[in-house]
């Protein structure tokens, strides 16, 4: 089995989520990262 959810670091900029993979329904799953950056125009 895999779990399903998503992790947020306390500063909010990095996220992992935890999804089943569709296409093949049976104890599959993967992973997503994402990471924020916050960028400001001078």
């Amino acid at each position: 089995m895999y779990p399903e959810g998503c992790l947020i670091n306390p500063e909010g900029n990095i996220i992992v989520v935890f999804e089943k993979d569709l296409n093949n329904p049976n104890y599959e799953g993967f992973i997503e990262f994402w990471e924020i950056i916050n960028k400001k125009n001078s």
